[in-house]
């Protein structure tokens, strides 16, 4: 049996038995190295692979001898996609040994207060001399509910927690129940605790399910008490540290990257959300991250909805990424997040921002995820007079330096921040609007507060709409409607069927509705309303070029005779309305590809591909660590394990040239033979051959490894010389969805 080694993403082997228990001796093989004996179903660590171990630790392993085998992964392009530094392996099982994380241990419950808040507001004030909770109040507006509601508060003993070194429990589990129903005002609580001069306290929603911390807006605190606010309830609890033990913590950082997770356009505002859609975007990110990405091991958001579905990247042209847009202008909308901001600002302006910063500081070492930031300055309305203006973001990352910004106005920035000096958070350089900066109305925000998450955003109202844009009908029950039809003939009749995804036609079928649309076609976008169509236009894209600008007639028609290239064109309608000062609003874009002519993609092709690895490999790297160190810490439990593993893990991305050579196949329609090659950074060449498919556009090859990899490429062709696509990765066989990729690739001059 021949047996396998990987080192820092390298293989090497093949070793027998008795060469890897003289590797063992010679200490150039440690107890954490990953091996593979043939015909065994996963790599393991050396340490549970049978070999006997020394009784004392060998030294650090060296390279073993032998010569360098293919790289570790599909095709060569995962095993530069993960690091994990070997050294660390050893301080993580040093550091595992002082932390504590897990869930919650509770003990008996009683109810502190029953009672019901009218339609005209009110308040529930706990009178239980004695208890830790004697005098905590729960403020209702007349705007939360407008409507009498039973609410009643309970408080369970917390009587251990392994929810780590820097949660202490300054009260008990508090439950308040009123349905969960969320409120149009959000709703003051106040609670009594001791807090020191050196102490630092935040409100959290517990999860008994998960066992997860959640952070609660924060309006205040003394050294009696503590304020937060939230639209609905559930379990909450405050949790109170030193404060110089919060910043020996840092940097907290939640994994969240801008450029990464962050939406791939930037915020201009829309017809629905004219003012901007800020607060939308952040929200929709921050879902997206944590439900889809982290839970559910999808691929990171940003791009993944660039240009929709069609299946061509057109990073550089944000106007055809309607669904992402219009996702987060109806979140933006669905929030309402002008007046709900306003209500917030309003019950929490003038808190520190050097308190709020020890918020998101503290928050997210506590839960490790991203948190909702509203910032508040002044500016001037179109008569002069100072108004209030409001802007949202995500922190993502705190340290001693301040608070680290995804900022909708400028989308995967990573240099953005909002720098902490003298104790204080100082003012952030913004905007309503990407399109106001530009106009050079940019806002200085003093006024910084803490949100948090789903305390103020309905989450269950994110995650339906987002189910939207699955079926392609995000917004169109809040956007105006408007068609795009193509002109036909059909027997002796002309006809106007609204446009499909892809059209295929030819010379001959163009000429049917008249000799002068020879090469052409003929388009109709129609305003369907009665009136108001002045205000609206048209915009006409080829690929990302603008071809013309649109105005509707009298009659809500624009017509535009569009002369074809053979081969594939995609064409993009961009529709929108012109505000009073000349800004458009977004509303929406269509895409159709349209197939002039037979196309022959014959020749040789070359191009570059950026591999991205996706959660679902990093979580199956996460495992493997787990494995190693359960060998060392039989003891800890499972969640001090993965965190560990998460934390020692960094996704890397690689860019590598490829080419490959396509041969039409005889008597076979669509088909050809292909043969593709690509080197790694390090010059390592890997190939594939076999059959691939060219449909409506559309061309899809599949390329195996001997490990049984695959990597699924589909690729869109620009008009006749350029291909551009995306490719999914099955690793060894049993890991779909291991690594995403985006590549492009010109066919050489024949």
């Amino acid at each position: 049996m021949n047996w396998y080694l990987v080192r820092d993403g390298q293989q090497y082997g093949p070793y027998d038995r008795q060469a890897m228990q003289d590797m063992i001796a010679q200490g150039r093989l440690s107890p954490a190295d990953m091996v593979w004996a043939e015909g065994s179903p996963n790599w393991v660590p050396a340490a549970q692979a049978g070999f006997l171990w020394p009784s004392q630790a060998p030294p650090a392993a060296v390279v073993p001898p032998g010569k360098r085998q293919r790289r570790f992964g599909c095709l060569g392009c995962l095993g530069t996609l993960i690091l994990i530094p070997v050294l660390l392996i050893g301080g993580l099982v040093l550091w595992l040994k002082y932390k504590d994380s897990g869930n919650m241990g509770l003990g008996s419950a009683a109810t502190l207060a029953s009672a019901t808040v009218p339609s005209t507001g009110g308040s529930i004030t706990i009178g239980k001399p004695g208890s830790p909770l004697n005098g905590m109040s729960v403020s209702v507006s007349a705007e939360a509910y407008g409507k009498d509601l039973p609410f009643r508060i309970q408080a369970t003993e917390i009587t251990s927690h392994q929810l780590g070194p820097l949660f202490h429990p300054a009260t008990p589990l508090i439950t308040i129940d009123n349905g969960h129903v969320y409120s149009n005002d959000p709703m003051a609580v106040k609670i009594p605790v001791s807090i020191a001069r050196d102490e630092f306290a935040l409100g959290f929603y517990y999860d008994r399910k998960t066992g997860k911390l959640e952070g609660l807006p924060l309006v205040g605190e003394d050294a009696q008490s503590i304020t937060i606010l939230t639209r609905h309830f559930s379990d909450l609890v405050i949790s109170k540290a030193k404060k110089a033990e919060i910043v020996r913590g840092l940097p907290a950082a939640s994994g969240y990257l801008p450029g990464v997770d962050d939406w791939q356009f930037t915020n201009f505002g829309s017809w629905l959300a004219p003012a901007g859609h800020c607060a939308g975007q952040s929200i929709t990110s921050m879902w997206y991250y944590l439900e889809k990405k982290q839970a559910a091991g999808e691929r990171a958001l940003y791009g993944r909805y660039d240009n929709n579905d069609y299946g061509m990247g057109t990073i550089q042209l944000q106007e055809d990424d309607s669904w992402g847009y219009r996702f987060a202008s109806m979140v933006q909308s669905e929030l309402d997040w002008d007046s709900l901001s306003r209500r917030i600002v309003r019950k929490i302006n003038g808190f520190p921002t050097g308190l709020t910063w020890f918020a998101f500081a503290y928050s997210i070492q506590l839960t490790g995820e991203p948190q909702y930031i509203e910032i508040w300055g002044q500016t001037t309305d179109a008569k002069g007079q100072p108004v209030e203006a409001g802007h949202a973001m995500v922190v993502y990352k705190a340290d001693a330096s301040g608070l680290y910004i995804a900022d909708p106005n400028y989308h995967g920035n990573e240099n953005r921040r909002i720098n902490l000096a003298n104790g204080e958070l100082q003012p952030y350089n913004s905007g309503l609007n990407r399109a106001e900066i530009d106009k050079g109305n940019g806002i200085s925000f003093p006024i910084l507060l803490y949100i948090g998450k789903t305390a103020i955003a309905d989450w269950g109202k994110v995650g339906a709409r987002y189910a939207e844009i699955a079926a392609g009908t995000i917004g169109n029950d809040k956007f105006p409607k408007w068609k795009v039809r193509y002109l036909i003939q059909e027997g002796a009749d002309k006809k106007w069927p609204e446009v499909p995804k892809v059209i295929k036609t030819d010379e001959v079928t163009t000429m049917l509705p008249g000799a002068g649309l020879k090469g052409m076609l003929r388009f109709e976008v129609k305003f369907p309303y009665t009136t108001g169509a002045a205000e609206y236009r048209v915009d006409l894209f080829k690929d990302t070029t603008l071809l013309a600008n649109g105005a509707f007639d009298g009659r809500g028609e624009y017509y535009y005779n569009f002369s074809l290239d053979k081969g594939v064109n995609n064409l993009g309608f961009y529709y929108y309305k012109v505000d009073a000062d000349g800004k458009a609003q977004y509303i929406d874009f269509k895409r159709v590809r349209i197939l002039y002519g037979d196309d022959d993609l014959s020749g040789t092709w070359n191009g570059e591909m950026t591999v991205r690895g996706t959660e679902v490999f990093r979580k199956h790297v996460e495992d493997l660590v787990v494995i190693v160190l359960r060998a060392f810490l039989p003891d800890r439990s499972e969640a001090d394990l993965r965190g560990a593993a998460a934390a020692s893990i960094k996704m890397n991305v690689e860019t590598n040239p490829f080419s490959f050579v396509l041969t039409k196949r005889a008597q076979e329609e669509g088909k050809y033979d292909f043969s593709m090659e690509y080197r790694d950074k390090e010059g390592q060449r890997y190939g594939s051959t076999g059959i691939a498919t060219y449909k409506d556009g559309v061309l899809t090859w599949r390329a195996k490894a001997e490990d049984r990899s695959t990597a699924d490429y589909q690729g869109n062709l620009l008009g006749k010389e350029a291909l551009k696509g995306t490719i999914d990765i099955n690793a060894w066989g049993v890991m779909p969805n291991a690594a995403t990729s985006e590549w492009h690739a010109q066919r050489a001059k024949r």
